[in-house]
């Protein structure tokens, strides 16, 4: 996701259609080949983690927010950021520099930067939970026999 928002960054200046559409050619392969595996690798191994150890799925607030960070992520890249991409990558190819003037183009290629950066603050804050795990452990609700 860095990657993805330097590249959104160096787009905005782009002074030719083929390094334009190259950028965002690139910000696509990336999420295709590199985010998307990287977030399905995430919550598989997170799913194992919580089923194999004693953090399981729900006993630790900790827990519980990143999975709620961690879907909230994913939604956000597939119903969001993936539609920009891959909308701007389609502009910047068939208009060339011309897609700068495009208000569409314009917004996806907003969205995909300040999502960028969303994204990389977001994972930055999960990171900081699992390495601090600042919440304790759910009280344990006693089942009346």
């Amino acid at each position: 996701m860095l990657s993805m928002f330097l590249i959104s960054v160096k787009n905005r200046a782009s002074a030719s259609s083929d390094v334009l559409y190259a950028l965002n050619s690139t910000i696509n392969a990336l999420d295709d080949y590199v985010v998307i595996p990287s977030a399905i690798g995430s919550v598989l191994t997170a799913t194992a983690l919580c089923w194999g150890t004693n953090y399981g799925f729900a006993k630790f607030y900790w827990v519980i927010t990143k999975w709620v960070l961690t879907t909230a992520l994913i939604a956000f890249g597939t119903f969001w950021l993936f539609p920009w991409a891959n909308t701007a990558e389609q502009l910047s190819a068939q208009t060339g520099l011309q897609a700068l003037a495009n208000p569409v183009y314009a917004f996806d290629a907003r969205g995909v930067l300040i999502g960028g950066l969303v994204q990389v603050l977001f994972l930055g804050v999960i990171i900081g939970i699992s390495v601090l795990k600042p919440w304790g452990r759910r009280p344990v609700v006693k089942q009346p026999q």
